[in-house]
């Protein structure tokens, strides 16, 4: 009661209320505003979940505490939405606009298959303009990022979404409109964003962006997805809110990363091509344990437990 009317109270001293009593009485009220409204806080956040709710909480956590690869993917949308005439020849020193770039990151990136072709598969929820232009081109790039803070720092442009905004020509000062995630990863040292052709069984290639980084990224996938020409099926799978992207890998950009040619991968360093992974809410990258794979464990309860990732050094 004082707090709610405390300022009321003030105005009604005989003498008036001096300036050192006006401003308790000022502190007093907002004080208990705030202490009200961090009591209601505290008694929302006490509610009891629904059955549904407490089964996902208890499944979300238990995925953070596994290591999740982190990679980037790149493609092209449209010109014009939802045509792709792939039997017209393409004109490689035709102008691309930026702002059809399109790339998002994955952290449900994994391989389906070795043989007797490559096969991939992730998910993307939709609706997702990543998603709209994969339907469109149905090629992408993979970009395997390395376990350092120059990868996270990709990884983490990309997970904004596919936002667009103006900057100034640098020779006629007219405008471009470019890719923000793209622009924000092009900017970095030792970062640049080109254009980089794939093949296609059609009379012209596949024009897409490519994050070209040493020190960034390991290796740049060239990936198709499945049943072209067939959007009701094939690699496109509708699950809920999500659709299901089964994709083949058709080949490894040369000059990128420790690639310098489709048959040999030059480095040998395993700390430095280690994949950049996530997990518990911060990107890691996987370690080697000391216990080889398929070999006997002896460890008790009190035994210490090894741990298969670990924090990125800076």
């Amino acid at each position: 009661m004082l707090a709610r009317n405390g300022r009321q109270l003030a105005s009604k001293f005989p003498n008036g209320a001096s300036a050192v009593e006006k401003r308790f009485f000022d502190v007093f009220f907002r004080w208990s505003r705030v202490g009200c409204v961090a009591a209601g806080s505290r008694r929302s956040s006490t509610q009891t979940l629904s059955p549904a709710e407490a089964h996902s909480q208890k499944f979300r956590h238990i995925m953070r505490l596994m290591p999740h690869p982190i990679v980037v993917l790149t493609t092209m949308a449209s010109k014009t939405p939802g045509v792709v005439d792939w039997s017209k020849p393409g004109d490689s020193k035709e102008e691309i606009d930026p702002s059809l770039y399109r790339g998002m990151t994955l952290s449900s990136f994994t391989s389906l298959s070795m043989g007797p072709e490559p096969l991939i598969t992730f998910n993307i929820g939709f609706p997702s303009r990543t998603l709209s232009a994969l339907t469109e081109t149905r090629h992408f790039l993979i970009h395997v990022l390395k376990a350092n803070t120059g990868g996270s720092y990709v990884a983490d442009a990309f997970t904004k979404g596919n936002a667009v905004h103006a900057i100034p020509g640098s020779e006629d000062g007219k405008e471009t409109v470019v890719n923000t995630a793209f622009h924000e990863a092009g900017s970095q040292e030792h970062m640049t964003v080109r254009v980089h052709e794939m093949e296609h069984s059609g009379k012209r290639g596949v024009r897409l962006p490519l994050l070209d980084c040493r020190s960034a990224v390991t290796a740049v996938l060239e990936s198709q997805v499945l049943g072209e020409g067939d959007r009701a099926g094939g690699g496109l799978i509708r699950i809920g809110d999500h659709v299901l992207v089964v994709a083949k890998v058709t080949g490894v950009v040369a000059g990128v990363g420790g690639y310098t040619d489709t048959t040999k991968f030059i480095s040998v360093d395993s700390k430095s091509t280690r994949g950049l992974c996530y997990r518990d809410g911060k990107y890691a990258k996987a370690r080697k344990l000391i216990r080889a794979a398929g070999s006997s464990w002896q460890g008790g309860e009190n035994q210490e437990s090894e741990d298969a990732t670990e924090e990125l050094d800076d």
